[in-house]
């Protein structure tokens, strides 16, 4: 998704030529598709098929499919986005092979190396030669343990997206129709990361909280997810009359979803910002999150996968006062495209 915004900007400026490298992490092939369709992107130049494995397996056989990827066409800077094991592996093999690195939505922290996103945060930016940091607090972590050289302030990229496309929003209002739901009177939820579905008590803890919600719960489940209730036999639990399951769903019909909830439930990053771009209070179903801007201004309630912490979340009143979205600074892609394209002018 932070792919999108940027390299539609830097299409735009037309000063550029652009490869889309695919690591197959994310397995599913329908989500890729529409993935594309949602952002009128070209298909990836490649796909290495890596699929699904350990950490240790899946970083390996992309770096070696990176390896020969770079050499066979060398650019004159990689780009990688966010925090995942394409990421780390994209930032590994361009530094290893001499080429410039940037990083968007770099500086980001948890503080917790138990949480593999974690690592790959540090591993990345320990190597990285622009940083695009989308928070003031990002900016700091970078500042603070000594990096200061072409750390740039830019903002979220996703979000300054979203905000100039509020109209393909408006255009799925359908869906809430076809799952026969009515706005404000439904709860949305997503759960995947690995700390939730790595572990049968997290999970089951989860699950009893949406069963015992007050409103309906439109879980959008995650293949991962649906691979670990299966694996752990939570299939009946989930089969709850106040638990709606609908599969993976195109980004604009999630964010339609998100914008008519009364509230999220969620483990996903991404989701906490999109909720708070909306005003939608979320409740964080993880111990911690990096967007603690969220979590101190009071549209975000860390709940962990506590079944009484959720609920009583959930029975809290969003903040009465107006709070600016810290994350939005305007056109932040075409900043970031301006910034990589000025970087290459003065070193080539």
């Amino acid at each position: 998704m932070k792919l999108a915004p940027v390299y539609e900007a830097m299409s735009r400026r037309g000063a550029f030529e652009q490869r889309i490298v695919h690591t197959g992490q994310h397995y599913n092939n329908e989500m890729t598709i529409q993935f594309n369709e949602d952002f009128n992107l070209p298909f990836p130049d490649i796909n290495l098929n890596v699929g699904s494995q350990r950490h240790l397996i899946q970083l390996s056989q992309m770096l070696i499919g990176l390896d020969k990827e770079l050499m066979d066409n060398t650019p004159d800077m990689a780009i990688v986005y966010g925090d995942t094991n394409t990421t780390a592996a994209g930032a590994i093999a361009a530094s290893k092979l001499n080429i410039p690195l940037a990083h968007v939505e770099a500086g980001l922290r948890e503080w917790d190396k138990s949480i593999p996103e974690e690592i790959n945060k540090l591993l990345i930016d320990a190597v990285t030669d622009i940083y695009f940091c989308p928070s003031i607090t990002a900016k700091y972590n970078l500042n603070n343990t000594g990096t200061k050289q072409n750390v740039h302030l830019t903002g979220d990229v996703v979000l300054s997206y979203m905000l100039n496309n509020t109209d393909r929003i408006i255009q799925e209002e359908g869906i809430l129709s076809d799952l026969r739901i009515i706005k404000n009177q439904y709860y949305l939820a997503t759960c995947h990361r690995a700390a939730n579905t790595d572990n049968k008590k997290k999970l089951s803890h989860i699950i009893y909280a949406f069963q015992r919600a007050d409103k309906p719960v439109v879980f959008i489940m995650h293949p991962r997810t649906s691979n670990a209730i299966e694996k752990y036999n939570l299939k009946e639990e989930v089969d709850h009359k106040n638990i709606k399951v609908i599969s993976p769903q195109s980004f604009w019909k999630t964010q339609c979803l998100t914008l008519n909830a009364s509230k999220v439930l969620t483990d996903s990053g991404g989701l906490i910002k999109e909720s708070f771009l909306h005003k939608v209070p979320s409740v964080i179903l993880d111990t911690q999150t990096e967007w603690v801007e969220i979590v101190e201004s009071g549209w975000a309630h860390i709940s962990g996968p506590d079944a009484q912490e959720i609920l009583r979340a959930l029975r809290m009143k969003p903040p009465e006062n107006e709070v600016r979205n810290m994350y939005l600074i305007e056109k932040a892609p075409e900043k970031v495209a301006e910034i990589i394209y000025q970087y290459l002018t003065n070193h080539n």
